[in-house]
């Protein structure tokens, strides 16, 4: 029996103490005891009365609404009919009182879920866009690591065109060389072979020159472009990671009731 009604949720507010309960009896603090060891087995902690601390530390009993009425049906005296009719009427109005929070409760629950459904819909909706968007910024990256090879590429092409112009300016210097022509016409090739060689040698100093500052700008830039992509993707799944907490905090608490979620979301609000 102590068990079945340990199990119940008692309704211990307002409490009242034993000389009072007596007082409004008609009878006295010792009968009241009496009263109550020697039906212990209906009349139970913490139903019906609670056990708590004076200021010397010493355990004294308060009784519930419930007590009370429970007190009246074993105690016959002129008093006991208008007191235990008081009782009844602040326990239903307690009771009546529980019930309306319980409806405002049921009424707040139902409004969190809509609630979770709208920050679900909206989440799915942003991680769909967020996934379009990390597509594009993958798209970029390919395109911009293709744009460097081709960079690459034309820079080794360059250079192998310089090379042949170089063995073909040492080919000529053979040729005019070994060649039998008169002296004044011998002196105006290697003339002009060196100025031909003169020109070359500037062209590609200043070909290279320019080709290399553009592949190297256009890596920096490349590479500056997929670290901030880099950067955003970190950015974005943190954010994700938020709001499937959050998410989950919320469900936890309309479906399973659990008060933890209501500090953690003030702290949150705070």
């Amino acid at each position: 029996m102590q068990d079945l009604f340990s199990q119940v949720s008692p309704v211990i507010a307002p409490l009242f103490s034993v000389d009072f309960v007596a007082e409004q009896y008609g009878s006295d603090k010792n009968s009241i005891n009496k009263t109550k060891n020697r039906h212990s087995d209906e009349i139970v902690e913490p139903i019906h009365f609670v056990t708590e601390l004076n200021a010397k530390n010493r355990p004294v009993i308060k009784w519930t609404l419930r007590g009370i009425i429970k007190l009246g049906m074993f105690i016959r005296s002129p008093q006991a009919k208008n007191f235990r009719l008081w009782a009844e009427r602040e326990l239903e109005k307690s009771i009546n009182a529980e019930l309306e929070n319980a409806r405002h409760a049921r009424e707040k629950n139902l409004q969190l879920v809509n609630q979770i459904a709208d920050c679900q819909t909206f989440i799915k909706k942003q991680a769909k866009q967020e996934k379009y968007r990390i597509n594009g910024y993958r798209s970029q990256i390919v395109q911009h690591n293709t744009k460097i090879n081709n960079l690459a590429l034309q820079l080794d092409a360059e250079q192998a065109r310089n090379y042949a112009l170089q063995a073909r300016c040492q080919a000529l210097e053979v040729e005019v060389i070994e060649a039998r022509t008169p002296s004044d016409e011998l002196t105006q090739l290697k003339k002009e072979l060196a100025e031909l060689r003169r020109a070359k040698i500037l062209w590609q100093i200043g070909e290279n020159d320019s080709l290399l500052k553009h592949t190297r700008a256009e890596r920096d830039n490349l590479r500056a472009a997929n670290r901030e992509l880099k950067e955003r993707l970190a950015k974005l799944s943190e954010f994700l990671h938020k709001q499937g907490e959050a998410s989950k905090l919320m469900g936890e608490f309309a479906f399973y009731g659990k008060p933890e979620f209501i500090q953690k979301l003030s702290q949150g609000e705070n």
